[in-house]
């Protein structure tokens, strides 16, 4: 993400539980942050937190055992959480309102106002009890949990493909937030994607670019939608210029499969 979100974005913050390992022993809780409209995914990741619910003597019996094997499990919920929240403090200007919704759990306006001090925050809180339908006010990060628990098996309940280790339910989480964002249309009748729809890119990447190439050479990366190897910190400069050369995409990969192109040599 190379550039602000637009004035007015209001973010929509939850967290969902799935595990790592075993499902009666090793929780983990999946802290997410949402712009509620454009639906772009700021951030997810995973924080391990204790057994909790119905205690069965069978499950005593299981965490204990798991204890004496590796310990205590420590309750990183809260940690999870303050990192996600300031993901998006990179991603607002100084003097931008942040408009934060959340459900009531007791903890979310205290790490808000520790993440977003000196801020005009403005926390708007919803019961969680209510009907997950449209009118709900957190629908939409309701609706973003849903996708991702169908689209990245590590996350359903009760179920084999749930990841041995955390570490790389992290992994599978950033490959969904990048196709969500970049390549998934916002809604399927949406010719753009929630990317777009910040400002981050000028169009759509197909799924093949996505999955390509990877740098970490900051600004000084290629950026993914240069035809001429230009860096992000250039293509930035250049998008102000009137001229569009080397942010358009050619005819011959906008065209349908099996058609020709219109051009000639």
């Amino acid at each position: 993400m190379q550039t602000n979100l637009p004035l007015g974005s209001i973010l929509q913050f939850d967290e969902f539980e799935t595990y790592e390992g075993r499902r009666n022993t090793r929780p983990v809780s999946v802290p997410i942050l949402i712009e509620r409209k454009s639906r772009f995914v700021i951030w997810a990741e995973s924080a391990s937190i204790r057994p909790h619910g119905r205690m069965s003597r069978q499950r005593l019996r299981a965490i204990q055992q798991e204890e004496e094997r590796t310990g205590p499990r420590r309750n990183n919920s809260a940690r999870g959480v303050v990192r996600t929240l300031k993901r998006a403090t990179a991603l607002l200007p100084e003097d931008a309102v942040v408009c934060l919704e959340t459900d009531q759990k007791p903890t979310y306006p205290i790490h808000a106002r520790i993440v977003f001090a000196g801020r005009k925050l403005i926390h708007s809180r919803t019961n969680s009890e209510l009907a997950r339908l449209t009118w709900n006010p957190l629908f939409p990060i309701n609706h973003t949990e849903a996708m991702l628990r169908d689209l990245l098996g590590r996350t359903r309940r009760q179920s084999w493909l749930a990841s041995k280790r955390r570490r790389y339910l992290d992994l599978g989480l950033q490959m969904w937030i990048a196709y969500r964002n970049l390549v998934r249309r916002r809604f399927n009748f949406d010719d753009s994607t929630p990317a777009q729809l910040v400002g981050a890119l000028d169009r759509r990447l197909r799924l093949g670019e996505l999955v390509s190439w990877r740098q970490d050479w900051g600004r000084k990366s290629i950026h993914p939608l240069s035809r001429r190897g230009s860096s992000i910190r250039d293509w930035a400069a250049r998008r102000t210029s009137s001229s569009p050369a080397d942010h358009t995409e050619p005819s011959q990969f906008l065209q349908k499969p099996g058609t020709k192109s219109a051009t000639t040599a």
